[in-house]
């Protein structure tokens, strides 16, 4: 959030997006989390960001749940 690409592009979240949430994650491993687990975490533990035109979801902190074709895998670079 606070270097490279993520740094540059967050002075504009507040701008173009109508949704917008953080939150931390650390685990043992760099195994991939499933997305269920990530949008629990979210939901659980997250916290909606600051945007200037907050969407009735994002003011109610409703993150949808992800839409993933079952056994499709993510590959993060």
């Amino acid at each position: 959030m606070i270097s490279g690409s993520h740094r540059r592009a967050m002075p504009k979240l507040m701008e173009f997006c109508d949704e917008a949430s953080v939150g931390r994650w650390n685990q043992d491993d760099d195994t991939p989390p499933m997305w269920g687990d990530v949008h629990r975490r979210m939901q659980d533990q997250g916290r909606p960001s600051k945007v200037k035109y907050p969407s009735a979801a994002h003011v109610a902190f409703q993150i949808p749940v992800p839409r993933v074709r079952p056994f499709s895998q993510i590959t993060l670079k």
